[in-house]
């Protein structure tokens, strides 16, 4: 999953190379206070400890919003003033490579976190480190494998097999919806929308880019993406899904209310439905993403996030430091899991008690069996782009018409694809024709 190679950053000017980059990287020998941003709910029970523990390297949580709701933002304006940014924040995979194009992170590579990389799932460390050798921009927190949440007592009651795959998957929501009370098999909304969709991309095969010498090959409207999209369609044209948007009171009220029976959700997402949807504890059961061949096993990731240091910390080893124990600490790493749903990135993190045998709000099934299963069967061949901010917001605005009957989802597609390749053409980075 080699998301963006030293190569590319230098095609537009990108800044110091890994051996000038965090060169100075050593502890500061008196007592600091870090500023730390996260979102992750229950973080700041895993911050105390650390505080207990470690009284000369305090972290000063700032509680912020999801990235997309405004802190992508707030460090974007931050990053143009020249201050303001935290020591650490979080960021999600997909939009690191945004950064490190700004030259915004810290190399935390000879702070510890090189040292680290075995502690870490496999398919983690390309994403962190761009391909760049003895570099590291962050220090991974959770993945998100796919997997598909749903009412195992309304599918009974509405007599629907699990399905197995998506064009079982279609047939069900038209079923659902044609009963005429309000119910539906899921929701589609572009709140989030780029992630998700590009997860479900990613299972069927597509690959937006890709890099090589001659430049970045772009193919969002790529076949496998296009039939991902003609499903979708299809249920967008039959009335067969529900428009609440993700994430909202209003989803969590459609989860505790019978109206929606499944979710196309990821590791991380069950505790959402947990803390969204109290009322339906011992309702949900967890199953393999549908497939596009019957009989196939392939899942992807959507989402997973990282702790990264931005450029100009004064006390970038301790930020490492504490970025690694965070999400290599077992108790650490149980409370991101047990507060806030966080699947973890550390290697040994499967392994916690939390995450294996019966889960009590799942009526006591063992869903971490299918999410570990999933996880095994990710393409880790995919890439990301290093300007994933702009094609998520086109693809999002665009949804917003294919909702509307304005255009066709594939209009969505053939514009974010166009956007998508101006705005990479803009930062100086070359674009070779597909």
């Amino acid at each position: 999953m080699l998301v963006l190679s030293l190569l590319a950053l230098a095609a537009c000017g990108g800044g110091d190379d890994a051996s000038e980059s965090g060169s100075a990287c050593a502890p500061s020998g008196e007592k600091v206070t870090i500023d730390f941003w996260s979102w992750v709910p229950g973080i700041e029970h895993a911050v105390e400890l650390w505080n207990e523990q470690h009284p000369d390297i305090q972290v000063n949580l700032s509680k912020v919003p999801d990235g997309r709701a405004g802190t992508y933002q707030n460090y974007n304006n931050a990053i143009r003033a020249g201050r303001g940014t935290p020591d650490l924040g979080m960021i999600e995979y997909d939009r690191l490579p945004d950064y490190r194009l700004q030259n915004a992170l810290e190399n935390i590579g000879p702070c510890g976190a090189a040292a680290a990389r075995d502690q870490f799932v496999d398919y983690t460390w390309p994403l962190v480190t761009f391909g760049e050798q003895d570099a590291v921009y962050a220090v991974p927190e959770d993945t998100g494998p796919m997997v598909l949440y749903y009412r195992a007592d309304l599918f009974e009651q509405y007599g629907i097999e699990v399905p197995r795959t998506w064009e079982q998957f279609a047939q069900a929501a038209d079923e659902v919806a044609a009963r005429g009370n309000g119910a539906h098999l899921t929701n589609l909304a572009p709140v989030d929308f780029g992630g998700w969709f590009a997860a479900l991309a990613w299972q069927n095969g597509a690959r937006w880019f890709d890099w090589d010498d001659e430049g970045w090959t772009v193919t969002i409207d790529d076949e496998p993406t296009r039939q991902v999209a003609d499903l979708w369609q299809q249920m967008i044209d039959n009335g067969d899904l529900s428009e609440v948007p993700t994430f909202t009171e209003e989803w969590n009220r459609a989860l505790a209310e019978d109206q929606l029976l499944s979710w196309v959700g990821a590791a991380w997402g069950g505790k959402l439905i947990e803390l969204g949807a109290p009322s339906t504890e011992g309702k949900w059961a967890v199953a393999p993403l549908p497939q596009w061949q019957e009989g196939a096993q392939a899942s992807a990731n959507w989402g997973g996030s990282t702790y990264a240091v931005f450029e100009g910390s004064d006390h970038p080893y301790e930020a490492t430091q504490f970025a690694l124990w965070l999400n290599t600490h077992p108790e650490s790493v149980a409370i991101l899991n047990e507060e806030g749903g966080a699947y973890p990135a550390a290697a040994d993190g499967t392994r916690l008690p939390a995450l294996t045998g019966p889960q009590p709000f799942f009526g006591d099934r063992d869903i971490y069996q299918v999410i570990n299963e999933a996880a095994g069967n990710i393409d880790h061949d995919w890439v990301w782009g290093p300007t994933m901010s702009t094609t998520f917001s086109t693809l999002e605005d665009e949804m917003a018409g294919v909702l509307d009957g304005a255009q066709s989802f594939r209009d969505a597609l053939d514009a974010t694809q166009r956007e998508t390749v101006e705005d990479l053409q803009a930062q100086s980075l070359t674009v070779t024709e597909r």
